[in-house]
């Protein structure tokens, strides 16, 4: 039975989501060189400097990443969750292939540290658990509610976000309680990395960037 509620999942993802919308731009800023954010096509980004950190930050690819195309090269990669289109809906078992084949596409991302955070939609890796999504993301570094260095940056990542979908995965008033008391013992964060918006959190920690 969970085979056949797999397959018509399936069906439904490419019927909705389609399979062929490779996406050619991309907002980019230049923080250092005050450059305003604007878009622009990826071919005609500047090369990545050697006296500059570029990050890499996508989100909500829904199970949809093998159609975002060649991203450009940088130092750090950021997911900042939603890797599923919606994991209530297929078995356990079919979740954590899914999660597999992300973590295939992450190795071919040119950088050199990689980093995930889960969403709303990432049921499966909220049954996992921390440790059980790291042993499955080979290619980068989980963050749930936890930091990681990255040269002389600190990086604090939440799946923290807050909405009414039936896809509801890390926003329970426990989950939102626990994060708070970690975020109140985190300091000198220079990176914060969250699903949602979570600005509650972004006042705690005070970082120099958050990516939401």
């Amino acid at each position: 039975m969970s085979f056949i509620n797999d397959l018509v999942m399936d069906i439904y993802y490419s019927y909705r989501l389609g399979n062929d919308a490779k996406l050619d731009e991309c907002l980019y800023a230049d923080i250092r060189g005050g450059e305003q954010p604007r878009i622009r096509r990826r071919d005609e980004l500047p090369r990545k400097s050697e006296s500059k950190t570029r990050i890499i930050v996508i989100s909500d690819t829904h199970q949809r990443h093998d159609v975002i195309g060649d991203l450009p090269e940088g130092d750090i990669f950021i997911h900042a969750g939603d890797v599923f289109m919606s994991s209530q809906r297929v078995s356990h078992s079919r979740g954590v292939k899914n999660l597999k084949e992300f973590n295939e596409w992450l190795g071919s991302v040119r950088c050199r540290r990689r980093i995930v955070v889960s969403g709303n939609h990432d049921g499966v890796m909220q049954a996992l658990g921390t440790k059980g999504v790291q042993e499955v993301l080979s290619n980068a570094t989980y963050l749930e509610n936890s930091s990681t260095n990255v040269g002389d940056l600190k990086i604090w990542g939440s799946p923290l976000s807050h909405g009414r979908s039936r896809n509801d995965a890390f926003q329970s008033g426990e989950f939102y309680e626990a994060t708070r008391n970690e975020a109140l013992c985190s300091t000198d964060v220079d990176i914060l990395v969250t699903h949602g918006p979570c600005f509650q959190l972004q006042d705690t920690m005070r970082p120099a960037l958050h990516i939401w």
